[in-house]
């Protein structure tokens, strides 16, 4: 089974400890749906490896805009984003700039070429 997921959105307070290593923090992101209205939510993500959880309750900050891969899991009744790597995303970053309503699917590589 594969459990992989990357999220991208904006921090909505700073990261708090959990536990003694772990750090955890809510980001919403906006997602566009096939209708084409932006739609947001939050996503709880956790830092278990305790150095990085560490770097995470250093650095990161409310409406800081970062990237996430990780994986899903249940905790209790919810649904959580265990990380496993982060990076920052510029500060002056246009958050429309992560998904357009105008934008559309790349085209196939070789479509429209004829053999």
């Amino acid at each position: 089974m594969i459990n992989q997921v990357v999220v991208a959105g904006r921090l909505t307070s700073n990261p708090t400890q959990v536990g003694t290593a772990a750090a955890e923090f809510v980001l919403e992101i906006e997602h566009a749906p096939f209708h084409g209205a932006t739609e947001s939510c939050e996503v709880t993500v956790r830092i278990e490896h305790e150095g990085s959880a560490g770097v995470a309750r250093r650095w990161l900050e409310k409406d800081r805009w970062i990237t996430v891969d990780g994986h899903l899991r249940v905790d209790g009744e919810r649904w959580l984003v265990v990380c496993e790597r982060w990076q920052f995303l510029p500060r002056e970053l246009e958050p429309r700039c992560l998904w357009h309503e105008d934008a559309h699917a790349p085209e196939p590589a070789g479509a429209g070429i004829a053999f």
